[in-house]
């Protein structure tokens, strides 16, 4: 359980950074047009 609870926490935290790696992504190339 504890495995699987890790697995998920993982998971989500790349998630979140991902989401904000790509809205970071979204902003610069707004900026640059």
């Amino acid at each position: 359980a504890m495995l699987l609870g890790l697995k998920k926490k993982e998971i989500s935290e790349v998630s979140f950074i991902f989401a904000l790696t790509l809205s970071d992504f979204k902003f610069n190339y707004i900026s640059i047009l």
